[in-house]
């Protein structure tokens, strides 16, 4: 069987070496910020198409039709001219790709299902430039001060990076994310302009769920009974020792393509006698885990080898995977800890166990994955706190001492504590606002905010500025992937 594009990038994504990350120092984001009051009407801007300006459509397709660059073609090298006005918006990139952005479903009409592992995503690579043509946009009309042009780029790019995430799997949600974290530099810049509104609604407005990690959970779980069909068949009795056999060589050519992603929770001889050795030390303790799992005594006697321990190799893979996954639907103060126990439980098990269960070496680290989709969340509220502190500053007239002086606009709380963010008045001109690191490999983020104009802001568009397109997310070297 021909091991496709889909798991590979999973693994890659979400396993040992990746997965458990590096220590991170913490980051300064130097802002400039000037008072303003929420804008009348209060709803006039807003970084999500609402449904009063969203159409009938597919985003989907309006994507995969709009006029991208070439194979060789860099965003980075494309002249100005590229990124602004044409006078057909329905023949220019921009124009055609927010047209996309505002349609009201995105269906990428993917055959997981059907194809499981073997499921390609061409389509990302396509995505991920247009992540970078919305990033030059918006940072060239910043440093113009077209504000207005600046949030509509800013808007389409989170509609872009939601319909990335929709049913794709992680591989789609972390492109999806990492777009989005791109548009919230973007954000960062331009709240730091002189004149620009306050946007503390159009922050408010922006989708809690536009990242359905449930939904990706889902397609995770069941990676492997889309990729191997077979595997419903044993369950339900209806295959016979040959038939299990020829599913237990598909599985150890799975193993072919994960022994190269190294890590102690790899199994490194692939070879078909490794195999059948593995499954003989298995079967005893196989025979014992379908008996606690509810199978008759009878039921697992009569199971030839190969059957009894495919079937264990499976039903624990259900049942591993499942203890993790359903804590994706828990808010991140209740489910993080219990996560990584999961993942801690799963990679001790792994190393220590003489049972080697082949497609418990498929599972990732689930609380990375967790943790990063509740990174843009953090994102996001924070900078809502610091549009309410400049409505404070417009009515005060002084920055405020504590985020309890503000009445007028709330203030949100940090969604991975439910506690404030942690808020420090440096002087009169300067205050810090920081999103705190919450375990040894996350690392805070503060902004540093200072009245008046910060020296060289905002700062001269940089070639290659876009080439890293992963430092946020901690997975520095995910769009260097190229997508078959």
């Amino acid at each position: 069987m021909k091991i496709g594009r889909l798991i590979v990038v999973l693994l890659l994504v979400l396993g040992v070496e990746l997965g458990a990350g590096v220590r991170r120092d913490g980051i300064e984001i130097e802002m400039s910020v000037k008072g303003a009051n929420e804008p009348s009407p209060a709803l006039k801007y807003s970084l999500m198409f609402e449904y009063s300006k969203r159409h009938v459509g597919n985003a989907a397709l309006g994507y995969l039709m709009t006029d991208g660059l070439g194979y060789d073609e860099e965003p980075d090298d494309m002249p100005e001219s590229y990124f602004f006005d044409s006078e057909d918006d329905s023949n220019w990139w921009y124009g055609q790709l927010k047209e996309a952005a505002m349609c009201d479903n995105c269906d990428w009409s993917l055959p997981i299902r059907e194809k499981g592992h073997n499921t390609t995503l061409p389509h990302l690579m396509k995505i991920r430039k247009f992540g970078k043509q919305l990033v030059i946009k918006a940072d060239m009309e910043i440093s113009k001060g077209e504000i207005n042009q600046a949030i509509e780029t800013i808007t389409v790019g989170l509609a872009l990076a939601k319909h990335t995430a929709s049913d794709c799997g992680s591989m789609g949600n972390y492109t999806g994310i990492r777009i989005a974290h791109l548009m919230f530099d973007q954000l960062e810049r331009l709240m730091s302009l002189e004149n620009c509104p306050n946007l503390y609604w159009a922050i408010a407005g922006i989708d809690n769920n536009m990242f359905n990690l449930v939904n990706v959970a889902d397609i995770d779980r069941n990676i492997i009974a889309y990729s191997f069909p077979a595997f419903k068949q044993l369950q339900a009795g209806e295959l016979n020792e040959m038939q299990a056999m020829e599913l237990a060589n598909d599985v150890n050519e799975l193993l072919n393509m994960v022994v190269p992603l190294g890590g102690e929770r790899v199994i490194k001889d692939t070879s078909k006698m490794a195999m059948m050795m593995r499954m003989t030390t298995a079967h005893d303790y196989a025979k014992k885990f379908l008996l606690a799992s509810g199978y008759t005594k009878d039921y697992v006697d009569n199971l030839p080898l190969v059957n009894a321990v495919m079937l264990f190799y499976y039903e624990e893979y259900q049942q591993v995977e499942d203890d993790m996954k359903k804590w994706y639907r828990l808010p991140f103060v209740q489910a993080y800890g219990r996560i990584i126990e999961e993942s801690d439980k799963l990679a001790k098990h792994c190393q220590e166990s003489k049972v080697k269960n082949p497609l418990l070496m498929t599972l990732g680290l689930s609380h990375r994955e967790y943790e990063v989709n509740n990174r843009i969340r953090r994102r996001y509220k924070a900078l809502q706190v610091i549009e309410a502190i400049r409505d404070y500053l417009a009515t005060e007239g002084c920055l405020p001492e504590k985020l309890t002086q503000i009445k007028n606009l709330p203030t949100s709380d940090d969604p991975a504590t439910e506690k404030p963010f942690v808020y420090k008045k440096i002087s009169d001109g300067k205050a810090t606002l920081t999103i705190t690191k919450y375990d040894e490999y996350g690392k805070d983020r503060c902004y540093v905010l200072n009245l008046g104009k910060v020296e060289d802001w905002p700062p001269k568009r940089t070639k290659k500025k876009t080439a890293g397109f992963g430092d946020d997310v901690g997975m520095e070297d995910l769009f260097k992937i190229e997508d078959e």
